[in-house]
């Protein structure tokens, strides 16, 4: 890489995977004859000699009352009215414009009317235009009478099957077909910038998994190393988190520039699930395989083992469940983001009241061997303590809860006295009056990325109750809100040490006293754009306690919380 002399680059979105919309697509041809066609109606196009369509100062537009106009091809009209369509004086909003030798496609729509109109001073003709169109459906079933066996590809969310029957006096076929409901693939850039953004010199890309590849290694990568395409989460073969290096390639004017990174979360591929509808008769007789586990673009085949003449099958794509809030009465919960194993780390002697149950089902006593494995994407581990048996986490015995599995990640949430009352936590406000109640709870857990729904509800804190709780959580965005308004020693001590890609936090600052009670709560915490979040009104007293430690000088304080 050439020596660095200036830098031109200038960062400004990171996208997250995007989809297409399901639907089936249909054309009409709009010409001098045919000004309407089913679902479509095209006004202020003007009829001229030779049968060709005029658009003049007035503007035309193309009208569907099914869905959304997904693409346009206007055609090539070589006779003597208006000018053959050329850059200047062919506009169409919205959409995106190429041109060919006889036709202009516009695609990337979406729509229900489109303006035809002129860029430039000209008129313009064309012999036709064809309008493609889609309305939402489920995916179509092809339903084999003979085998009594259908198959449909499976859409981006759960299905619900309704079989459809003939009537006992009605066995005609009535040319009833099926098509396979296809979606537009569509690319997942991990990384991109603005239009404009780069200028003298060519974008150039490297994805590693590793989070200590540093600048230093980028730049002693080989040129041929790189890539000029956009990285996409299709090229990468597991989920987790990676690292988009990048540079500016110089040009013959321009040097390189420094590499820079990106981490980027790529999520899991989505499951789904295949069920029939309530009340389908004959349920027994009907099975979907798979029916579970299913994936996008998944075969999925539909049998019949009884004795009626089927017509065919009904396939709804339903809506996903809305995700419940998090409340006080929502337990301590770990939500495996993709599939792992979480394990409860006992140093010391057993105490024995520590419980997790799976998706809110029966609970398991923990022991000093507790593994609970396999747990796929969503799966949710809910946790539990009886105060009369475990009073703390920490101590002559430290319990920490982690994770393993490559690419694995979670995130926790909901109310953490569910570790100390079982059954009363909703209401629970209080901690043993002893230290080390929460002691290093989730220390060197690097799978977890966000805590910033757990509750910790506690407003009078006791000496050391929530020392390291996060220490050497490298993966932790996010982290809990602290609304403690009684403050006593160590008890924030090293909280968020060593957390380095931390962002976010709150902190009630009024009330902190002195640096004993959250001296180095964020220790190493360098992570870029950091902000921590006080209640209004505090910000100087935040400042004035920690503003001359080493530990939080990376960071920007803004008196935003509101309760």
């Amino acid at each position: 890489m050439k020596q660095l002399k200036k830098t031109i680059l200038t960062l400004v979105a990171l996208l997250a995977v995007t989809t297409g919309a399901w639907a089936e697509e249909k054309m009409v041809t709009i010409n001098s004859s045919t000004m309407s066609s089913g679902a479509v109606t095209a006004t202020g196009l003007n009829i001229m000699m030779n049968n060709c369509l005029y658009v003049n100062s007035n503007t035309a537009t193309i009208t569907t009352s099914e869905g959304v106009i997904t693409k346009l091809v206007i055609k090539k009209f070589d006779g003597t009215y208006g000018d053959n369509f050329t850059e200047a004086n062919v506009g169409v909003t919205p959409g995106t414009i190429t041109y060919g030798s006889d036709e202009i496609i516009v695609t990337d729509i979406n729509a229900e009317s489109v303006t035809l109109s002129r860029k430039g001073g000209d008129n313009w003709s064309t012999s036709s235009v064809d309008v493609y169109y889609a309305s939402p459906s489920g995916p179509k079933v092809a339903w084999d009478k003979a085998k009594k066996t259908g198959t449909f590809t499976m859409p981006g969310g759960n299905v619900t099957l309704e079989p459809e029957y003939y009537d006992l006096a009605t066995l005609a076929d009535n040319g009833l077909t099926a098509a396979v409901d296809a979606a537009a693939k569509t690319e997942a850039p991990l990384a991109v910038l603005a239009e404009n953004a780069v200028t003298g010199g060519t974008l150039m890309y490297f994805v590693i998994y590793d989070e200590n590849f540093s600048q230093a290694d980028a730049i002693a990568l080989a040129e041929d190393e790189w890539e000029a395409a956009i990285p996409t989460a299709e090229t990468i073969e597991a989920a987790g988190t990676y690292y988009v290096w990048y540079y500016i390639k110089g040009d013959d004017e321009h040097s390189d520039t420094d590499p820079q990174r990106l981490a980027v979360t790529v999520l899991p591929e989505p499951t789904y699930a295949v069920e029939f509808a309530e009340g389908t008769e004959e349920s027994d007789k009907w099975s979907a395989i798979p029916n579970t586990g299913v994936k996008k673009g998944q075969q999925v085949t539909v049998n019949y083992s009884g004795s009626k003449k089927i017509i065919g099958v009904k396939a709804e794509k339903k809506a996903a469940p809305a995700e419940e809030p998090v409340t006080l009465a929502t337990p301590l919960t770990i939500e495996a983001i993709t599939a792992g194993t979480i394990r409860v780390k006992i140093d010391g002697p057993l105490e024995t009241g520590m419980k997790y149950s799976v998706n809110g089902g029966t609970k398991t006593t923990i022991t000093s061997t507790t593994s609970i494995e396999g747990l796929k994407a969503g799966d949710k581990v809910q946790f539990y303590g009886n105060g009369t048996q475990t009073q703390v986490y920490g101590g002559d015995t430290e319990v920490s809860i982690q994770g393993s599995g490559d690419g694995f990640q979670t995130k926790a949430y909901g109310n953490i006295m569910s570790l100390l009352d079982e059954e009363g936590f909703a209401t629970k406000t209080d901690l043993p009056n002893t230290k080390y109640v929460f002691y290093g709870l989730f220390k060197e857990n690097s799978t977890l990325i966000d805590a910033s729904e757990m509750l910790l509800p506690a407003t009078t804190l006791t000496e050391a109750c929530y020392p390291q709780m996060f220490n050497g959580c490298t993966s932790l965005t996010t982290a809990p809100k602290l609304p403690a308004t009684t403050l006593t020693i160590s008890c924030y001590y090293c909280m968020f040490s060593r957390c380095t890609s931390l962002t976010s936090a709150y902190v009630k600052a009024a009330y902190i006293e002195d640096d004993d009670e959250c001296g180095s709560i964020f220790g190493d915490c360098t992570a870029t754009g950091a902000v921590l979040h006080t209640a209004p009104g505090s910000k100087a007293s935040w400042e004035n306690v920690m503003g001359t430690d080493k530990y939080w000088e990376n960071w920007s304080v803004a008196d935003d919380w509101e309760e």
